[in-house]
């Protein structure tokens, strides 16, 4: 009985369904793919952008805990900016976003950005609502970069491990004992 067990639980993943995960892999691999690349447009671009004094209207935290029960904070703001007599309103901190702060960054994150304070805002002359508090790279590009080519590694190594075990992989449990 346990063999069989260990054979079905092997063979799980046949040629019939090892396409269709890997697909979705390979599809959320380019998703994390196109992500890394419009952040990182987004990053080089802002280094070239204008910037004026705009004010911090609201700073806040999540609070989540991440691995070994430690609590990681990502920071949100809002602020507004003046150009050419007229107000914008923007979200955005960096190209990506920060994330997963320790308590230590989350604080320091909060005394350099509290609520009313005057800070420079670099916004796009072409495109005002383009706007963040910090521009250029922000260095939190790994996790979109290792995660699409985790996931593109997966996608090939299903393919292509199951379409060397064959039918053979694939019927052995259907095999009566």
């Amino acid at each position: 009985m346990g063999k069989e067990c260990y054979s079905v639980i092997g063979n799980f993943m046949n040629s019939s369904t090892a396409w269709p995960v890997s697909l979705i892999c390979l599809l959320i691999a380019f998703y994390l793919g196109f992500q890394y690349t419009v952040s990182k447009n987004d990053a080089s671009r802002s280094e070239k952008w204008s910037h004026v004094r705009g004010v911090i209207d609201l700073v806040g935290m999540t609070k989540k805990i991440g691995r070994g029960g430690i609590y990681n904070y990502s920071p949100h703001v809002a602020y507004h900016f003046k150009y050419k007599h007229k107000v914008y309103y923007g979200h955005v901190i960096a190209f990506p976003d920060p994330q997963n702060f320790s308590e230590e960054g989350a604080q320091a994150f909060r005394l350099k950005y509290p609520e009313g304070r005057q800070v420079s805002i670099y916004f796009d002359p072409n495109s005002p609502t383009n706007s963040c508090l910090q521009s250029g790279d922000s260095g939190n590009f790994d996790s979109y970069l290792w995660g699409a080519i985790g996931l593109a590694a997966v996608s090939v190594i299903l393919l292509f491990v199951r379409a060397e075990e064959g039918e053979s992989a694939s019927t052995s449990y259907l095999t009566p004992s």
